[in-house]
């Protein structure tokens, strides 16, 4: 029957075309079986139509799911691409993390010794701040900086208040004094006149005297400083009627002792050791040089100088009999070193080395006035 079926389909669709060209003529006899074979025919006829348009439904289904096949392959070729892609880059990332990595580990060998001397040196580090911090802690404590500088204004008041009791106790005070030209030449004023003193309106002299226009012709009259009333004044040569007077000589003496425990009394209050000590005895005090200069010995046309360390210091009189002017006069030069050092210690300039009491009146203001500090 299947091979039939082609058959009939045939012979039907030539017969279609035949009967358009000719038409057949068919006996009654065999109307009847031609009838129900073209009936056959076109029941045949018509379930291969139904058929082809099944195949041809699941055909387009079949197309189209190739066709949907095919953009999916598309569509995973080019997934496959990108990952490719992708793949690549993290193969180089890859590659230039190792290489970093290589990097990284001789980064580290070469930054170790470093590393190690770093740590060294921050726990050093640590235990210095420990260290200043323990110490911050005691000098901000009780007895630290604070008390410290406590101390020391307490100290330096105390030093300005001892000080100021020698000098009332010792007050310094200026007077003018005059008298005649050739008795002015026949004293010699040892340390008390003024090197800048006050001038008058008419004219003023170098060393520190002044001449008034009422005094006479002859006359001089000169500013100086007192300590206590006294002044130093010493004669230049001995002569008949000048200067001779035993209560010349003392009232000097007096001035000088005067003098010379006012600066022992400040050194000891500043704690500033003399390079030049003073052996107080009043009117009769001394003052001592412990390295006078030595005389030369003449051994075998060389000079040889005589040395020793504990050799006695040599004392020179503070006072004046008209007998020993040299050593007198010495010691009041000695005496004057001795100003100056203290005021050199304190960063003050002397007024000269031959100008006793402005040197001792300087001395005196400096420490009163409150301007350096002593301790």
């Amino acid at each position: 029957m299947g091979s039939q079926e082609p058959e009939l389909g045939n012979r039907i669709s030539s017969a279609d075309d035949e009967g358009e060209k000719e038409v057949k003529v068919v006996d009654w006899a065999e109307f009847h079986d031609v009838f129900y074979e073209l009936g056959g025919v076109a029941l045949k006829v018509n379930q291969l139509r139904a058929k082809k348009a099944a195949l041809s439904e699941r055909l387009e289904a079949v197309i189209k799911a190739g066709s949907k096949s095919t953009e999916r392959l598309d569509f995973l070729e080019k997934l496959k691409k990108r990952l490719q892609d992708k793949q690549d880059i993290l193969d180089q990332a890859k590659e230039s993390l190792h290489e970093s990595q290589e990097k990284l580990v001789s980064t580290k060998e070469s930054l170790l010794p470093s590393a190690q001397a770093l740590l060294r040196s921050a726990k050093a580090l640590a235990g210095a701040q420990s260290r200043l911090q323990e110490a911050d802690r005691l000098l901000s404590g009780e007895g630290g900086h604070g008390r410290l500088n406590h101390l020391r204004k307490q100290l330096d008041a105390r030093r300005r208040h001892m000080v100021g009791q020698v000098a009332a106790l010792y007050p310094l005070a200026t007077c003018t004094h005059s008298g005649s030209f050739n008795q002015k030449q026949s004293l010699k004023a040892v340390g008390n006149s003024q090197p800048s003193g006050p001038t008058t309106s008419s004219s003023a002299v170098a060393d520190g005297t002044s001449t008034s226009g009422d005094l006479p012709s002859g006359s001089v009259e000169e500013t100086s400083i007192a300590i206590a009333g006294l002044q130093l004044v010493v004669p230049v040569k001995k002569q008949p009627g000048l200067f001779n007077e035993k209560s010349d000589l003392e009232t000097s003496a007096t001035a000088l002792g005067y003098v010379a425990h006012a600066v022992t009394l400040i050194a000891s209050y500043l704690d500033i050791p003399l390079r030049y000590p003073v052996r107080l005895g009043g009117s009769r005090s001394h003052i001592q040089d412990y390295s006078p200069p030595a005389e030369p010995i003449i051994e075998t046309g060389a000079i040889v100088f005589p040395t020793g360390q504990n050799k006695p210091g040599v004392e020179f009189p503070l006072f004046s009999d008209n007998q020993e002017l040299t050593r007198s006069a010495y010691a009041v030069f000695l005496l004057n070193k001795d100003l100056e050092q203290i005021l050199n210690q304190l960063g003050v300039d002397s007024v000269g080395p031959r100008h006793t009491l402005p040197n001792l009146s300087r001395l005196l203001n400096a420490v009163t006035s409150a301007t350096i500090p002593l301790a």
